[in-house]
């Protein structure tokens, strides 16, 4: 009986341990129709900022989760009683301070077989993704001699008596 509890014990304390230490906030920026992470902002300094610009930056925050050296820019985490706009008009007043945004979220396309889909990198489909949908109806044209135009599942759906191009 002492074993099973001290296997239980150890399997309580690392599935403990493997919970995330922080909740990440996720809040919707409508005008830009994305999410976002609600507490971090991402600056991006000039490449001859000097150093002091980072420290003067690392005053406003709690904490800096991530340099990214290629882009010269860090990943900021804010205090919750931080706020962001204020912080990021702040921080946009400094001399080598290239941008301040918001990190937004960003989700790749999910097809595991994506790599191998040389026609979709052809046409450039993944650019043309971010672009909004169209808002009216778009009709597409198929020639077939042999649809059934009374079937009760395409009754509603077929346009007929209409010019095409």
């Amino acid at each position: 009986m002492r074993v099973w509890l001290g296997v239980l014990g150890t399997i309580l304390c690392a599935c403990a341990l493997a919970q995330p230490m922080r909740l990440t906030p996720i809040a919707y920026d409508a005008e830009r129709d994305a999410y976002y992470v609600a507490d971090e902002l991402v600056v991006g300094l000039e490449p001859n900022a000097p150093s002091a610009l980072a420290s003067e930056v690392m005053r406003w925050v709690s904490h800096s989760r991530e340099w990214v050296e290629p882009l010269g820019a860090s990943v900021l985490c804010l205090d919750r009683a931080t706020d962001a706009e204020s912080l990021r008009d702040l921080l946009l007043a400094l001399p080598g301070v290239r941008y301040v945004e918001r990190n937004y979220l960003v989700f790749a396309c999910n097809d595991p077989m994506f790599s191998q889909q040389w026609g979709l990198t052809r046409i450039q489909a993944t650019q043309a993704w971010g672009i909004a949908a169209p808002q009216h109806t778009v009709y597409l044209a198929i020639i077939d001699t042999g649809v059934d135009a009374n079937h009760p599942d395409l009754s509603q759906r077929i346009r007929r008596h209409s010019n095409g191009a």
